[in-house]
């Protein structure tokens, strides 16, 4: 669980940065650490303290909250899976209602196809 929370808040942070086209380098001084500590916490290898959370936030005008799971249980998954839920996440949140209903039919289409192969 531990682990997988920290590649939770991990990919959604990375991706909440590179969605707002930001360097590692850039955020860490607009929050006033190391790049090297925000490169730990966005590969999972620290959690970020309160503090950096809401200055994270405040830097990629998200609530701290959006980088926490939603629930209390997070699903055994690899991280590279976890980032690429993160990323996608952050290009529908940019979508209106007609993209969003073409992505999901394309999403749907492509379960149904990953559903077939593994049958």
């Amino acid at each position: 669980m531990a682990t997988n929370l920290h590649h939770h808040v991990a990919a959604a942070i990375r991706a909440a940065r590179k969605a707002k086209g930001l360097t590692q380098e850039q955020l860490a001084a607009q929050i006033e650490r190391t790049p090297e500590s925000l490169s730990n916490i966005e590969r999972g290898h620290a959690l970020p303290s309160l503090e950096t959370l809401m200055l994270i936030g405040s830097a990629l005008d998200l609530q701290p909250g959006s980088f926490l799971p939603e629930t209390g249980e997070l699903p055994d998954r690899a991280p590279q899976a976890i980032r690429l839920e993160q990323e996608i996440a952050q290009v529908v949140s940019k979508m209106d209602t007609a993209m969003l209903q073409v992505a999901l039919k394309q999403l749907a289409a492509l379960a149904e196809l990953g559903t077939k192969r593994t049958s």
